[in-house]
C-alpha cells in the first residue's frame, strides 16, 4: 500500500484511509469492527472518525479497534458538532474556546 508523509510532519501513513462517518449505520458494533479489521487487513493505516458520527458509537468502536494497534496507524478526527443523543439533536457547529477544549481534553 503506498504510504504519504503528513505536511508539515514526519509521520506517514497510508494514501487510502477508512472514512468512519457511516461506520454503523445499519450496521451492528460487531460488523463495523468487522469492516475495520478488514481495512487493517487490507494495508489501511489511517482511520477517520468523528464525535458526531453514527451519535458518537462509531469513535468508541474505532477507538476499541485501534487501542492495541494505536501504534501502527494514524487517526484523524474534528468536532463542533456534537452527536443528537448527546445534544438534544444537531446544533450548528460551535468551535468557540470552550467548546473546543471539552473536545481536546484528554489529549495533552
Amino acid at each position: 500500500m503506498k504510504t504519504v508523509t503528513l505536511p508539515g510532519a514526519t509521520t506517514t501513513t497510508t494514501a487510502i484511509g477508512f472514512g468512519g462517518s457511516n461506520l454503523l449505520g445499519p450496521r451492528s458494533r460487531a460488523e463495523g469492527r468487522a469492516l475495520l479489521e478488514a481495512a487493517f487487513d487490507a494495508g489501511i493505516r489511517h482511520f477517520d472518525v468523528a464525535r458526531s458520527y453514527s451519535s458518537g458509537d462509531a469513535e468508541s468502536v474505532v477507538g476499541d479497534f485501534l487501542q492495541s494497534r494505536r501504534d501502527q496507524v494514524t487517526v484523524t478526527t474534528k468536532f463542533g458538532l456534537q452527536p443528537p443523543k448527546l445534544a438534544g439533536g444537531l446544533r450548528p457547529a460551535d468551535r468557540t474556546g470552550p467548546t473546543t477544549h471539552e473536545a481536546l481534553s484528554g489529549f495533552a
